[in-house]
């Protein structure tokens, strides 16, 4: 199911020539009928720094948050490239973290990871990722946090999503 939604979304977004901006928070909203609610996705484009081998479908990675009622229901970095592991190195305005993530999505592409540290990234203004590539070196991403008020308003009432002034 995640698969299908990410697959939609992507494909919705290049359909309606949606290719972001650097910086700049995307949001959709999209009815979801099976389980009779809306959902709020916010998608934030990032670059490659060292792209993967072979890229599956998306040639850029984004960083994914989807909300319903004000809580984060999911949250993941789709990384264009079948990765190894669910672990990534980070490293968030300078300071070095791993960021662990809970699981990868069934089709490989993208690693779900938690509120905790979602909360942690939202606030930063550099995020630079590094996943391994199944059979290939590492793909490094980088994104540039904006302002991430939309995405705050979107899924405030999510107890680890703390807004500070920047």
């Amino acid at each position: 199911m995640k698969v299908w939604c990410l697959l939609f979304f992507i494909f919705a977004m290049r359909s309606a020539g949606a290719q972001s901006p650097a910086g700049e928070w995307q949001h959709v909203s999209k009815q979801d009928v099976l389980n009779a609610k809306t959902i709020d996705r916010y998608v934030l484009f990032g670059k490659y720094l060292s792209p993967p081998k072979v890229t599956a479908g998306e040639n850029q990675p984004t960083l994914v948050v989807e909300c319903h009622a004000q809580k984060v229901l999911q949250n993941f970095v789709n990384v264009g490239a079948v990765v190894n592991s669910r672990f990534m190195e980070a490293r968030l305005d300078g300071k070095r973290f791993t960021l662990d993530g809970d699981s990868i999505s069934t089709d490989g592409l993208a690693v779900f990871f938690s509120r905790l540290d979602l909360g942690k990234v939202l606030v930063g203004h550099t995020l630079i990722l590094g996943a391994d590539e199944y059979l290939g070196a590492q793909v490094i991403m980088q994104f540039d946090l904006p302002d991430s008020s939309i995405v705050f308003a979107g899924c405030g009432r999510d107890i680890f999503l703390k807004q500070v002034k920047r």
